[in-house]
């Protein structure tokens, strides 16, 4: 019975795999080759090798291996692995894709502060080539609304503003970036 093998990673690796027996012995010729599919970090191939429950699977990159587990069950034309059993540990390389990732991920906004939506309706309403520097947002709140803006309190209403799409260029300003 054949069975389909996947991973994802960084795009563009070379990687293979082998089907071993609980003691670490590849079952059949070792090192099979595991394509990249036309989806960029997704890497799959069918496997016609005899498994058993206990059997391990393991990926190999460039640089060793980058992924060990153990196999519960074939199901199927999927295989239903451990991730437990494995090394446990990830490359620097997987830590950077899966931080990546996370960056590209939108933040959930969240409701804002009386202060933070009212600097965020001023920066909101200037001209795209126009930004305001940290005194001349403490003025104008003072001016137009009589609060008075520290320094802490404004490295809070930055970070709530950050979702938002607030950016800043230095000794330019801050601005919200239009989509």
């Amino acid at each position: 019975m054949s069975s389909r093998i996947e991973y994802y990673g960084k795009s563009g690796q070379n990687l293979k795999y082998s089907v071993c027996k609980p003691d670490g012995t590849p079952k059949g010729a070792p090192l099979h080759p595991l394509p990249e599919s036309q989806t960029p970090g997704y890497y799959t191939t069918i496997s016609h090798i005899d498994r058993e429950k206990g059997d391990k699977v393991v990926i190999y990159g460039p640089e060793g291996i980058l992924w060990e587990g153990e196999i519960l069950t074939w199901e199927g034309d999927f295989v239903t692995v451990d991730e437990t059993a494995g090394k446990g540990e990830f490359s620097a390389e997987d830590q950077a894709l899966a931080s990546d990732q996370k960056k590209n991920e939108k933040p959930k906004l969240q409701p804002l502060t009386k202060k933070a939506r009212l600097i965020y309706d001023k920066l909101n309403t200037l001209q795209p080539y126009v930004a305001m520097t940290l005194p001349e947002i403490q003025d104008w709140l003072y001016k137009e609304h009589k609060i008075n803006l520290d320094e802490g309190t404004w490295r809070d209403i930055r970070k709530e503003l950050i979702p938002y799409g607030l950016n800043n260029r230095p000794r330019v300003g801050y601005y919200i970036e239009k989509k």
